[in-house]
């Protein structure tokens, strides 16, 4: 478990990288309790025409929270409350997951036009705040949708320079038909999960350590973003 301090210290990054407080007007704005009650689920529809959900709190300059693999809309609810006295937060659910759509092929450039129908609601170029695989996928849409994204904030981007992480993505790709195997359990969805697991904690041995793994719990269902 990370320390309150380093919590803290992340906030202050996604503060500084997104310009700071607004002026003293904007910070007498709603209360983050009140901004959260005001929060109720829309969707905006992204090229392919998948429906994208999502949520939005606070007030002023649009910043879009992106999300891991196994995370919904409801994973950055906290930094967002922390967040919506001055700035109007976007929280959604990727493709793939909670109550968005899930047309298929799946391709990154998808997820970009996704974020994009989120930036065409909030009308004006935004933040992005990507998390661990949502981390990387903020560096793609940057780059692709240039001028609407105004700020950048990354946290755990999943890359890595390792000598052996080749050899490991090619047996994650590979996957059990191939590469290493899951544990038996009913349910695709579940195997695709724990594979993941496996991976992002370089360790896919058969003996691998699953006991407390939250997203074998309600979560497990997201395991159909497997691909994504």
């Amino acid at each position: 478990m990370r320390s309150i301090s380093t919590k803290i210290s992340g906030l202050l990054l996604v503060f500084v990288a997104l310009g700071g407080c607004q002026d003293d007007q904007q910070r007498q704005g709603p209360s983050v309790a009140n901004s959260a009650e005001a929060s109720t689920m829309q969707t905006a529809t992204s090229k392919d025409r998948t429906k994208i959900a999502y949520e939005k709190v606070g007030s002023g300059p649009p910043v879009i929270l992106v999300n891991g693999a196994l995370s919904g809309r409801q994973a950055g609810s906290k930094i967002a409350g922390l967040l919506a006295p001055h700035f109007t937060v976007y929280t959604y659910d990727r493709r793939g997951r909670g109550d968005s759509g899930d047309t298929q092929p799946y391709a990154v450039e998808r997820e970009i036009e996704d974020i994009a129908a989120l930036i065409d609601d909030a009308g004006s170029a935004v933040g992005l705040v990507g998390f661990s695989s949502g981390a990387a996928l903020a560096l793609e849409a940057a780059s692709a949708l240039g001028p609407k994204v105004g700020k950048l904030v990354v946290y755990e981007a999943p890359y890595d320079d390792s000598e052996d992480v080749g050899a490991k993505w090619k047996a994650y790709k590979a996957g059990p038909s191939r590469g290493w195997s899951p544990p038996r359990r009913p349910g695709r969805r579940r195997s695709s999960t724990i594979l993941h697991y496996c991976w992002a904690r370089r360790d896919c041995g058969p003996s691998a350590d699953l006991k407390g793994f939250p997203a074998l719990g309600p979560d497990e269902g997201m395991g159909n973003w497997a691909a994504y």
